[in-house]
Formats: C-alpha cells, sequence, structure tokens
C-alpha cells in the first residue's frame, strides 16, 4: 500500500526525529567548552551522507526504494537490504523506548516497572502507525509547531543563566576531543536518519528528497546545537559531561521573579513528544521492510507483533540508565557505522553503475 507524504511534512518528520532522544542526552560532552564547535563539524561531517541518502532515494522517484532495488539487484539481495534495515529500525525503536522510560522513571514515576511505561508507549505507536505516514506527517506537521515553540520560549528564559565564559578558552584540549565529539554526533541523532529513505513513497518529484531531507536535518541539527550549547554555558561543561539529563538540569534554573519555576516538564513534555515520533516511524519503517523481505502486501499485518516486541526488546539491548547513557555518547560504533555509512555508500555506488549501464545500452539501442 503506497503512502504519499508532501514535502513540508516529510521535512517535519525528519526535524522531530532528529531532536528525539538526542535532546535530553548530553550530547558531546567531550569535546568540553568547545562544544558548539563539535556540533558544527557533525554536520559538515553528516551533510555528505544527507546528500548521498536523499541522491540514493531520488535515482528511482516513482516507485518505493525496496522495488528499486528489486530492479537493481535482485529479489533475494533486495530482501535482505529489506530485512537489515527492517531490524535497524525495530532496533532504534527499542532503543528510545528504553531511553524514555528511564528519563520518566527518573524524574517522575520511580516505583514505575520500566516495562510499563514501555508498553503504553508501544501501544501508543502501534496506533500510529496503522494510521501510516500521512497520518504521522500531518502530526508532526502541527507537533514540530508547538515543540519549536516550547524550545525557543524555554531558551529565552535560560538566556539570563548564560555564562559565556564557559566556551572559553578555545581549543583548550586541542582538537582531538572534539573531532571524537562530532562522530558521536554524526552517529547520533544525525545518521540515524538513514532509515527514513525506506519509508519515503508515492514523492511528488525527483527532487522530492532533497526537499524533505536537507531542511529537516538542517533545522533539527541547529535546534540542537542551540540548546545543548545554552544547557553547556549554564551548568558549565563539568556538570554537562556529568549528568544524564543536563537539558533537564538547566531548565530547572530558571526562576523568574521567582514566580515562573519548576519548568522541568517542558523539557520531559518535548522529549516524550518527539520520541513518541520517532518511535512510531522507525516502527513503520520496520513494518515496510520485513513485510517486502517476507513477500506481504500490507504490512500493517505486522505492526502489532513488532509493536508488542519493542517492549522485550527495550529490556533486553539496553539494561540500565548507564549502558543508555553510554551508548547514546559512544563514538560511532561497527554496527551503526554498517548500516549507515558502509551500507548506503555501497547501494548508491552500484546503483549509479547499473542505472549508467542500462542509460548506455538504451542510448545504443537507439
Amino acid at each position: 500500500m503506497r503512502e504519499f507524504l508532501p514535502d513540508y511534512q516529510g521535512a517535519t518528520i525528519v526535524t522531530l526525529f532528529i531532536l528525539g532522544s538526542g535532546s535530553i542526552y548530553g550530547l558531546g560532552a567531550r569535546a568540553n567548552n568547545d562544544l558548539w564547535l563539535a556540533f558544527l563539524l557533525a554536520i559538515v561531517l553528516a551533510l555528505p551522507m544527507i546528500l548521498l541518502y536523499a541522491r540514493l532515494r531520488s535515482i528511482l522517484p516513482s516507485e518505493n526504494l525496496y522495488g528499486g532495488l528489486d530492479r537493481l539487484y535482485g529479489s533475494w539481495i533486495g530482501r535482505l537490504v529489506a530485512f537489515l534495515y527492517s531490524l535497524y529500525a525495530w532496533y532504534l525503536a527499542c532503543i528510545v523506548g528504553k531511553d524514555v522510560s528511564i528519563f520518566i522513571n527518573s524524574v517522575a514515576l520511580s516505583f514505575t516497572p520500566q516495562p510499563v511505561l514501555v508498553l503504553f508507549l508501544a501501544l501508543l505507536s502501534l496506533w500510529a502507525a496503522k494510521e501510516g505516514l500521512q497520518t504521522l506527517g500531518r502530526w508532526s506537521a502541527l507537533a514540530l509547531k508547538s515543540v519549536l515553540t516550547v524550545i525557543a520560549i524555554t531558551m529565552m528564559l535560560l538566556v539570563t543563566q548564560v555564562n559565556l565564559k564557559e566556551f572559553l578558552p578555545l581549543l583548550y584540549n586541542g582538537w582531538k576531543p572534539v573531532l571524537l565529539s562530532s562522530l558521536e554526533l554524526a552517529d547520533f541523532p544525525f545518521l540515524e536518519t538513514v532509515v527514513l529513505i525506506w519509508g519515503l513513497e508515492g514523492l511528488s518529484s525527483k527532487k522530492s528528497p532533497y526537499k524533505i531531507l536537507l531542511p529537516g536535518f538542517f533545522i533539527g541539527a541547529i535546534v540542537l546545537t542551540v540548546v545543548s550549547s545554552l544547557t553547556m554555558s549554564v551548568i558549565g561543561p563539568d556538570k554537562y559531561a556529568s549528568s544524564y539529563f543536563p537539558s533537564y538540569l538547566a531548565v530547572s534554573r530558571i526562576s523568574l521573579f521567582r514566580f515562573l519555576t519548576r519548568l522541568e516538564a517542558t523539557v520531559g513534555i518535548t522529549f516524550v513528544v518527539t520520541c513518541f515520533l520517532k518511535i512510531a516511524v522507525c516502527l513503520v519503517i520496520a513494518c515496510k521492510g520485513l513485510a517486502h523481505a517476507l513477500g506481504i502486501a500490507d504490512y500493517r499485518i505486522l505492526v502489532t507483533p513488532l509493536a508488542l516486541g519493542i517492549i522485550p526488546g527495550s529490556q533486553w539491548l539496553i539494561k540500565s540508565q548507564m549502558e543508555a547513557y553510554i551508548n547514546a555518547t559512544k563514538v560511532i560504533g561497527p554496527y551503526d557505522f554498517s548500516m549507515q555509512v558502509i551500507l548506503p555508500l555501497m547501494l548508491w555506488i552500484t546503483a549509479e553503475f547499473k542505472l549508467s549501464v542500462h542509460r548506455k545500452k538504451g542510448e545504443g539501442a537507439n
């Protein structure tokens, strides 16, 4: 079943996908007071891959990417690639589900078992995934306005707590921590957007992947850079690195005339909303990939088992709060690197080669 997603709605999904669980963790802490520089370098490093994802998707604009892979590589290789990215999307959904349950468990419902929290999130994502990407696109277009408004107001209130001296001295520890932090940020959350190209169908034009991925990437990356940099300047690089949820800690310091206080809830709401969208989108893409791999016409048949599978998966893959933090702030790992860089690069190179051969054969026949 094909779903049509307008370009601007697709871009809002990309933005919320990037904000996701990245808005709550202390990403790029290795860079210390050069955090902003690490974010800028990560954007530069991730941009060529974002362009590659868009190019890979735009090569076959009139059909879904899985069908295009079958035509280029044969059904067996196409189904294998579909299965691999289905597994990766489900893995991301489990990780984000665990992040949300840990956050809620830590700051609010400390006596509620984490599987119960993941259960409610999985059921909500199940309903959203059943509705499909079209509904998620319309919802994200509305949600993004609210999320950006809340972030903007919160950051403006936080400006009074900013200490610009925390950004100095520049490059005191050299380039190595900045480079490691930029690789960390490129891995999570920037290049996780690779899963999104597998859900785009019924595009309006060949340029649609660029119109979806590039604006969404830049808006999400810039917002995340501003939020993280302001957070670090408020609480300092040491607390930014040692705190599990530094933005939550920073917002707790807001006190306007001793009246407007305790605004941490805004951070929590924004975090849960963006993570819900990320889980639901990952679930749709996981179901579409698995349906193609198994030769099932309607992916919605697989939504319920995969959604319920997030509950045990979130407990098996990540077992503690420390492990969740280490996973979020690690330098890019081999599994992520394979799915985000190596495999897309191989697919793109071979696709360009085979399409050029087909074009030459067509010109020769004429």
